[in-house]
């Protein structure tokens, strides 16, 4: 039995850190080696959820979602876009397992229980005199997101003896400015039950609470407020990822491994054949040759040795949500020690690409991705067609990708995209409403 490791989170448009978090438990858990092939996948960058599980080639697959909720992404978009309808699902030739959420695992009050008393303790307050509020995402969409939230508001209240502890949410009822009113202790400590500092945590949550991120404590409404950290960023949370595969009942493997193992492996043999008849090869905007990757024309001043450098050179400084993009860096190099480590690379540099250009995969009409995810993008029903060509130039025509699922016809050797991306439909939704 071959095994792979999914992790599905919501990835962003605006900042890395949201998948960025995600990418790092990979490296770690591929580090640790626990499946035969790791990976993630992710609602707004790639791979997307609806590509991913066409990256690995395990006969077993195991999806944790990384949300703090059993709520709309879980329940609705990530069954539409991968495909599993259940916990077990048994498809082609293939058993594809979907845990909990990580917000459900009863060892994440843990973390947010830290997060409180390292703040209590840090400014030196006094419990009697600390109010906790604990905010989550909230959505109008499903009855069941705020679950995971009130469960640790009330696992606080029974194993601290802070003064009060309410919950509040960005995007539901009770609203974050209603902690204001609804306690008050002096001092009021909000941990973000988000995992990552991305555009809510950085950006949203602060806005309503009224405080300048990163400046902490504030004062609000005569009240000192001490905004955390959120709760993905311990080292707890890989010992929960694999607590979670280990619930499905599917043996993890054993034993430690390097940075450059355990990457998807679809397509992988037949890019090496490629490459070995084929030096140097060019693959989107990497040149690769048998003693380095490096981007066509770059003036090679940077020297990067493992994926985490690779990720963060080329997709967070500055950050680049569309990572097949045609804007790579022009800067750096990676030396390799043999080809199938330039897979590797290639795969860090563009998730999931190395599927696709060795697939034929079944075109998806946008037409076909609205239905998919009712209520996400309706508004683009009926779209003109001569706006969705401006829209496909803009995004696609700086892709390295070729858009097959809107123009057929591919030239040899070129990339097919065989589904409209996020970063498409996003750009699209916003400038039809």
């Amino acid at each position: 039995m071959s095994t792979a490791l999914v992790l599905a989170g919501h990835g962003s448009h605006i900042l890395p850190e949201t998948a960025g978090v995600i990418w790092r438990y990979v490296d770690r858990l591929r580090a640790i080696g626990v499946a035969d092939e790791i990976t993630a996948g992710f609602w707004k960058e790639q791979p997307e959820f609806s590509q991913v599980l066409k990256t690995v080639g395990a006969d077993t697959v195991v999806i944790v979602p990384l949300f703090t909720a059993s709520g709309y992404y879980v329940n609705k978009v990530i069954p539409a876009a991968m495909g599993p309808d259940g916990t077990i699902t048994r498809r082609d030739g293939r058993t594809i397992y979907l845990t909990k959420t990580l917000g459900e695992h009863p060892s994440i009050t843990d973390i947010v229980q830290t997060r409180v008393t390292d703040a209590i303790k840090n400014a030196n307050l006094t419990y009697s005199e600390t109010a906790v509020a604990i905010i989550g995402h909230g959505t109008a969409r499903s009855n069941t997101t705020q679950l995971t939230t009130q469960a640790q508001v009330q696992a606080i209240r029974e194993r601290t003896t802070v003064a009060e502890v309410v919950d509040a949410y960005l995007d539901d009822e009770p609203r974050i400015p209603s902690i204001y009113s609804r306690t008050s202790a002096p001092n009021l400590v909000v941990v973000p039950f988000f995992l990552a500092q991305g555009s809510h945590v950085a950006r949203d949550v602060p806005a309503a609470l009224g405080i300048p991120y990163g400046t902490y404590p504030a004062r609000v409404n005569g009240r000192n407020v001490y905004y955390t950290d959120p709760i993905g960023t311990e080292d707890a949370v890989i010992e929960l990822i694999q607590q979670l595969m280990a619930e499905t009942g599917i043996p993890q493997k054993q034993g430690t491994s390097t940075a450059w193992a355990h990457f998807p492996q679809v397509g992988v043999n037949g890019l090496i054949e490629a490459i070995n008849k084929q030096k140097p090869f060019t693959f989107g905007e990497l040149d690769i040759t048998a003693a380095d990757i490096a981007p066509v024309g770059s003036t090679r001043e940077l020297v990067l040795g493992n994926p985490a450098e690779i990720r963060a050179h080329v997709r967070e400084n500055p950050f680049r949500p569309l990572a097949s993009a045609t804007d790579l860096p022009r800067d750096w190099v990676a030396p390799i020690e043999n080809i199938s480590q330039a897979a590797a690379v290639i795969e860090t540099v563009y998730p999931g690409a190395i599927a696709d250009w060795a697939s034929q995969p079944t075109i998806e009409p946008i037409e076909a991705v609205i239905k998919r995810h009712p209520g996400m993008f309706e508004t683009l029903n009926g779209l003109d067609d001569a706006k969705l060509a401006h829209f496909v130039s803009g995004v696609c025509g700086r892709c390295i990708k070729f858009p097959t699922w809107h123009q057929p016809e591919i030239a040899t050797g070129a990339i097919p995209c065989s589904t409209p991306c996020n970063k498409l439909l996003s750009n699209l939704k916003e400038n039809t409403q």
